[in-house]
C-alpha cells in the first residue's frame, strides 16, 4: 500500500500514501469493504501534512493497480482490497466443500430440548427462539461450516456456550 522508494517522493506525496495505507488497514479491520469517501476522511484524520487532492490522488494509483477494488452495482463508490477478495473467495470454495459432508450432531427435533436443558441447567439462561433456531441449526447441519449471524447483543456468544457443551 506504500510505494516502493516512497523516499524519493515529495512530503506531501508521502504523507499521504502513509495516510491512505494506515486509513485502508484501519478500515479493512472493521469491514471487508468501505465508501471511498470514508477512506479519505479516514486518511485526513490521521493529521499527517496531506491535501485531500494527494489522497484522492493515492487512492486512484491503489485502484489503478489493482490493490483496491471498485464496488459495481449497488456497491458503486465502496472499495475493497484485492486481497480481501481474494481470501472471501478462497473462503467461498470451502464452505462449499463442506456442503453436506458430514453427519449431523443431534437430530434438529431433539437439539431445541437439549440446548435448553443446558442453557438453563449450566447457565441459567433460557435461549430465546432465534438463539435456539441457530442452535438447533448449528447442531444438526450436514455442513462442515455453519454460520450465525447477527446484530451486536442478539445473544450469539450466548447462544454458543451451551451449544458447545453439547458438542
Amino acid at each position: 500500500l506504500v510505494p516502493a522508494r516512497i523516499h524519493l517522493k515529495g512530503r506531501e506525496q508521502i504523507a499521504a500514501a502513509h495516510a491512505v495505507a494506515a486509513a485502508v488497514r484501519h478500515l479493512s479491520e472493521l469491514e471487508a469493504a468501505f465508501k471511498a469517501t470514508d477512506l479519505a476522511k479516514a486518511a485526513l484524520d490521521f493529521g499527517l501534512p496531506a491535501t485531500m487532492g494527494k489522497i484522492e490522488q493515492r487512492i486512484a494509483q491503489l485502484t489503478e493497480q489493482g490493490a483496491l477494488q471498485k464496488g459495481r452495482g449497488a456497491m458503486q463508490g465502496w472499495l475493497t482490497r484485492a486481497d480481501a477478495l481474494a481470501l472471501e473467495a478462497r473462503m467461498l470454495a470451502e464452505i462449499a466443500k463442506g456442503k453436506g459432508v458430514v453427519p449431523s450432531i443431534v437430530r434438529a427435533s431433539e437439539a431445541g430440548p437439549l440446548l435448553q436443558a443446558s442453557a438453563n441447567i449450566s447457565f441459567g439462561m433460557t435461549l430465546n427462539a432465534g438463539q435456539e433456531a441457530a442452535g438447533r441449526m448449528i447442531l444438526s447441519s450436514t455442513n462442515r461450516v455453519v454460520a450465525v449471524h447477527g446484530v451486536a447483543g442478539a445473544g450469539k456468544s450466548s447462544l454458543l456456550r451451551p451449544t458447545a457443551q453439547i458438542l
